[in-house]
């Protein structure tokens, strides 16, 4: 940036940014002083400049006390004289952050139908036996919460991701395992149940509780899209797969999607 025309006015655009959240604002004010009018510059490519201008101040800004940019919405700047004391606050929004939801959701619309072109598996025609004493194997891994982050100073116990996929492979695994002396003729296998952690970008349950998490939402669904595959895969080995979703208070509608 440094290398615009409108650099020699860094000084002067950082200090009215300070003071007005809309660009044109600082565009005009700006305009209107005697060192910038002499020249004919156009007030639209003036504003895109400032938006930039914006937006890093504002990364910056988070970067200093280690909040993530994509994630945060706006934020509260103190405003100091020369001296260093305080003389009022401005709210800043942080105009990419729409734009960076957006950009993580064409990033996983993009990641799961590339996922789902590459899986296109073509399973040779299975042979069930019929038995009259048969039997339903119920499979129901339920609280797994992909997503969920804990510490074992905090907790007691480690837990994340990739704790939670080994959890419930092993756990399909064992009980195909206690259930093989029996003649299964269907595997009810039931989704849902918490499978994710969180249900919106804002890393909060559906109904707005605060979670701490384990990788970004977007990542999470992929995890437990190939979890859910992993499973299903194995189970039809045994027998038919009818699969069931049950909501639950965690992802109440990003459940729903994976399922």
């Amino acid at each position: 940036m440094s290398k615009s025309k409108w650099h020699i006015y860094d000084k002067q655009i950082s200090e009215l940014i300070q003071l007005h959240d809309s660009d044109i604002k600082v565009a005009q004010k700006l305009l209107n002083t005697t060192e910038s009018k002499k020249e004919n510059y156009n007030i639209h490519t003036l504003c895109t400049y400032i938006g930039r201008k914006r937006n890093k101040g504002i990364k910056d800004a988070l970067d200093s006390i280690n909040v993530d940019y994509t994630t945060a919405k706006h934020l509260w700047h103190e405003i100091k004289d020369t001296e260093g004391k305080k003389i009022g606050n401005a709210f800043i929004k942080n105009p990419d952050f729409k734009e960076q939801q957006q950009v993580q959701f064409e990033d996983l619309s993009i990641k799961l139908i590339e996922d789902l072109k590459k899986y296109s598996p073509k399973f040779q025609k299975l042979e069930r036996q019929e038995d009259n004493d048969s039997y339903l194997l119920v499979v129901d891994p339920a609280d797994i919460h992909i997503g969920k982050l804990a510490s074992a100073f905090e907790c007691g116990e480690t837990y994340n991701n990739q704790i939670a996929v080994q959890r419930v492979l092993s756990g399909v695994r064992g009980l195909l395992d206690k259930a093989r002396g029996f003649n299964i003729d269907k595997i009810l296998f039931i989704g849902g149940n918490d499978i994710l952690h969180i249900d919106n970008p804002k890393r909060t349950t559906t109904s707005g509780t605060p979670q701490d998490t384990d990788g970004m939402w977007h990542t999470n669904f992929i995890i437990a899209k190939q979890l859910y595959v992993d499973v299903i895969e194995m189970l039809l080995t045994v027998a038919d797969v009818h699969f069931d979703f049950n909501p639950s208070n965690h992802d109440y509608t990003n459940g729903f999607f994976l399922a």
